[in-house]
């Protein structure tokens, strides 16, 4: 059965609603990018970078070369082992380190799998409690009180992007600050505070990403798109219509 002009109607007046409401979503949205406070809501608000004394001549570093993976230590020599697709050296806690990567998305949040050497003895390291919290304490320059630090696996609802398991370090200030690290380089990621959650629940509304996929590339918004699209459509086809009567009339 064809449509009828009634059925372009409620197609129509539905639509409306429905795009209606996402307009205005966009318009709070948009207004709330323009008026917030940006450093606060980076919640980079007591955040300070971490910074070593990079003294390299203090230390005997081993080579790379001669540093033995854990996955061989286990036994798993065969021709499957990959090597490492990049080394890196970096400082934790003033100390040398190796950083072998063996497999790793275009960004950082992407699934990674990873280990960490010291660079002196060639020891596999994993990071401990306290250590986290040193350094974390180091990235902090607010009053508030460390807790103790938590290892957390995806998703997170403050870094819905992230997929790689972090350290969770949440503070007890005026702001509830949190901070997450890296869970094999103790890199601070991000510091996430009560405005920072503000900015991304209306990144999220913005963006219709109410599936948490950390992006707008979703189907969600592919089918708004349609929807407008549709809501186009059907209101020509209703002023056409009534162009129609319009011109019968002034004819007859």
């Amino acid at each position: 059965m064809m449509p009828t002009l009634k059925h372009f109607k409620v197609f129509h007046k539905w639509l409306s609603v429905l795009v209606g409401i996402q307009l205005i979503i966009w318009l709070v949205t948009g207004l709330y990018f323009n008026l917030m406070d940006a450093n606060l809501a980076s919640g980079n608000e007591h955040r300070v970078r971490v910074q070593y004394d990079h003294n390299l001549a203090a230390f005997d570093l081993i080579s790379i070369a001669n540093v033995s993976p854990s996955k061989l230590e286990k036994g798993d020599n065969d021709a499957s082992f990959d090597a490492p697709i990049k080394v890196e050296q970096i400082w934790l806690l003033g100390k040398p380190y190796y950083h072998f990567v063996y497999e790793a998305g275009a960004h950082g949040d992407q699934k990674r799998d990873s280990e960490l050497f010291n660079a002196v003895n060639g020891e596999n390291v994993k990071l401990s409690p306290p250590q986290v919290l040193t350094i974390a304490e180091q990235s902090y320059s607010g009053s508030g009180e460390l807790s103790k630090p938590i290892l957390r696996q995806p998703p997170f609802d403050d870094y819905v992007a992230q997929q790689n398991p972090m350290w969770q370090v949440d503070v007890k200030d005026e702001n509830n600050t949190t901070i997450y690290l890296d869970e094999v380089t103790g890199q601070v990621l991000r510091h996430v505070n009560d405005d920072s959650r503000l900015k991304g629940l209306m990144l999220k509304l913005h963006f219709m990403d109410y599936g948490n996929t950390g992006g707008f590339n979703h189907w969600l918004i592919i089918c708004f798109a349609v929807a407008t699209l549709f809501l186009s459509v059907t209101g020509m086809v209703w002023l056409v219509e009534l162009l129609k009567r319009d011109l019968h009339k002034r004819l007859g």
